[in-house]
């Protein structure tokens, strides 16, 4: 089982229908799902591994608004007319996936949760981000076309995400605190993935840490590029189509 955490302000918010904790227990229950605690505003629900979609707070909310016979948001998909190249990538780490949303409404919540459904996604689904990453990037600060390709961990060179300098990608393994944490995962490789604007910016070394100047999103983040790379196209598709269905958008275009 994997916990979703949220509020009962924010759920609510997101089903436009006030719920009793009475309500929202007998509907999980309905739905094969358990209220796994609740401390105050604060509530804990058991999500079954077959349901990665309601992993965030706006994937449950759809859920139980269509229990309830409410409607659901309509999206307005269509092709951006911008490109993203895979090229020369490493064996280890083929595969990428992309897409443009507009139209954000982002607060210090939403951001936090963004953060949670990455961690949720990368610890179950991605095996610990073994099987795959997955990225947010403000879509102001990048110029297309976008790259996803490999480089020698020494020509990889940014100040990766809350970091003070830049750094080679060597150096981010044994330096930033997420580089240590994962570096497991890619020590070994000759080359290591990374995105690239067309500036030849680097924006990111996947699986490991964004970009501070081109990959940290903010509340005025409108707009932004998500990717997931990894090893298995089908498991990064999973993961991905959760993390782009997370956030409630008032003018969506993906």
């Amino acid at each position: 089982m994997v916990i979703l955490e949220t509020t009962f302000k924010e759920l609510n918010k997101a089903v436009k229908k006030n719920l009793t904790e009475k309500q929202l227990n007998e509907i999980l229950f309905n739905l094969g799902l358990e209220l796994d605690s609740v401390e105050k505003n604060n509530i804990k629900i058991e999500i079954t591994p077959d349901r990665p979609d309601l992993l965030s707070t706006q994937g449950l909310a759809r859920a139980l608004r269509s229990y309830l016979g409410l409607k659901n948001e309509k999206y307005k998909i269509k092709k951006s007319g911008e490109t993203i190249k895979v090229i020369n990538t490493n064996k280890e780490w083929p595969y990428a996936v992309a897409c443009i949303v507009k139209g954000l409404n982002l607060d210090n919540e939403k951001i936090k949760e963004i953060i949670r459904i990455q961690e949720k996604l990368g610890a179950t689904f991605l095996r610990h981000r073994k099987k795959g990453g997955l990225g947010l990037y403000p879509l102001e600060k990048i110029k297309f076309p976008v790259t996803f390709t490999s480089l020698e961990p020494d020509k990889i060179k940014y100040r990766p995400l809350e970091y003070q300098e830049v750094i080679t990608g060597k150096e981010i393994l044994e330096k930033h605190p997420t580089g240590k944490t994962y570096k497991n995962i890619i020590k070994n490789w000759e080359k290591y993935p990374v995105f690239l604007d067309a500036d030849n910016s680097v924006m990111s070394m996947p699986p490991i840490v964004n970009s501070h100047n081109l990959g940290k999103i903010n509340e005025k983040t409108k707009n932004v590029f998500i990717e997931a790379t990894g090893t298995d196209l089908k498991t990064i598709n999973l993961a991905f189509n959760v993390l782009r269905s997370w956030v409630e958008i008032e003018d969506p275009n993906i």
